[in-house]
């Protein structure tokens, strides 16, 4: 019987206890609830466009709650150290994927990137055998010569 009392005063305590303050599950509030991947401008851990695997832009949050990644670029971005082929990269910053001026035909010299991507030959010296019909070490085709590269083998249609 003892057992059965406290048992009913610890439920008593218990029901004293509790207020009748409730959370807000509403889209809107500002706070990311259970089941919204982001409120108003509280966006969470994935608030970067980069957390996608897009670029440039911004993320935001749609009026229901969800990651509205519609503002962020979906090409590559020159300018993150990763050669990106299917965006017509050949370079990108330091990152030369590994050529040279030797590697493109030149004698010598620096192999530069530019800021749109493409190689800088300005540092490299000597003739280039680029237009001689055959394609060699560093060169993508020559002329009517395109090793058998296709649009569709390059990224394209």
């Amino acid at each position: 019987m003892k057992k059965q009392l406290a048992a009913v005063c610890i439920g008593i305590i218990a029901l004293w206890s509790c207020t009748n303050e409730t959370t807000s599950d509403t889209c809107g509030d500002g706070v990311i609830d259970i089941g919204e991947d982001c409120d108003g401008n509280e966006l969470g851990t994935f608030g970067s466009c980069s957390a996608y695997g897009l670029y440039g832009g911004a993320v935001t949050c749609s009026s229901n709650c969800t990651i509205d990644t519609s503002g962020c670029g979906d090409e590559g971005s020159c300018g993150d150290g990763l050669v990106q082929f299917v965006y017509g990269e050949q370079c990108d910053g330091a990152n030369l994927n590994g050529y040279t001026c030797i590697a493109l035909g030149y004698e010598g010299g620096e192999l530069g990137c530019n800021s749109d991507c493409t190689f800088d030959r300005g540092g490299c010296v000597g003739e280039t055998l680029c237009g001689d019909g055959l394609v060699q070490e560093g060169e993508e085709c020559d002329g009517d010569d395109l090793a058998g590269n296709t649009c569709e083998a390059l990224g394209g249609y």
